[in-house]
């Protein structure tokens, strides 16, 4: 009789048994109760993928390149023209230094030397009358025969007043340079009509008196 407790044992633990396999077995047709999966968040404005951020193409600034400089020509200097004159009277050799160096100083060129080789230079014979006041031709320069008076003092020879007679070599050396007597181009010494007086009783440069 003392294995009774045994049996009540088995017969407590077959009925423990049974509930957990009834409690396995309830509900939806004995099988596992389905769990419900949840759906995915809904991706908030944080989780969203935002559109790519294109970068602006970098601008790129031309610096105009300067057009090169070209530099002024160097004048070419012309050659200034050289003469000599020589004085076939002597008396004639301080008119003549000063009728050059007058030229001289206007045309800013050493143009006219007195020398003993050159341009001879003369008064023209007196049986000469038409050879103007002063005249190149032939190489040589010709003066008006000293013992001619100026229109305004028919008294006296002009060869005797040393600024008229300077006046007429500086006429007879424009010729020299190409000068024509009466030419608008030309200085006024060259232009015996526009002086008050020929020949004149002063003339400190070619176009001045």
């Amino acid at each position: 009789m003392r294995a009774l407790p045994s049996f009540r044992m088995l017969l407590v633990a077959v009925a423990a048994g049974g509930l957990l396999a009834i409690a396995g077995c309830g509900g939806n047709g004995g099988g596992p109760t389905p769990t419900a999966t949840p759906p995915p968040p809904t991706p908030t404005a944080s989780t969203r993928t935002s559109s790519p951020t294109v970068a602006a193409a970098p601008t790129t600034v031309v610096t105009p390149t300067p057009s090169p400089t070209t530099a002024p020509a160097t004048p070419t200097a012309t050659p200034c023209p050289s003469y000599t004159l020589v004085p076939q009277v002597g008396a004639l050799g301080a008119n003549i230094a000063a009728a050059a160096s007058r030229w001289n100083s206007w045309l800013g060129c050493p143009v006219f030397a007195v020398g003993t080789s050159g341009i001879p230079v003369d008064f023209a014979p007196a049986e000469i009358g038409d050879v103007g006041w002063g005249q190149y031709a032939g190489g040589q320069i010709y003066l008006m025969p000293p013992s001619t008076p100026p229109a305004d003092d028919p008294s006296t020879p002009y060869a005797n007043d040393f600024e008229r007679l300077t006046c007429v070599v500086m006429h007879a050396l424009g010729h020299v340079l190409g000068y024509a007597d009466g030419s608008a181009a030309a200085p006024k010494i060259m232009r015996p009509l526009d002086w008050p007086t020929w020949p004149p009783t002063s003339c400190s440069t070619p176009d001045s008196p």
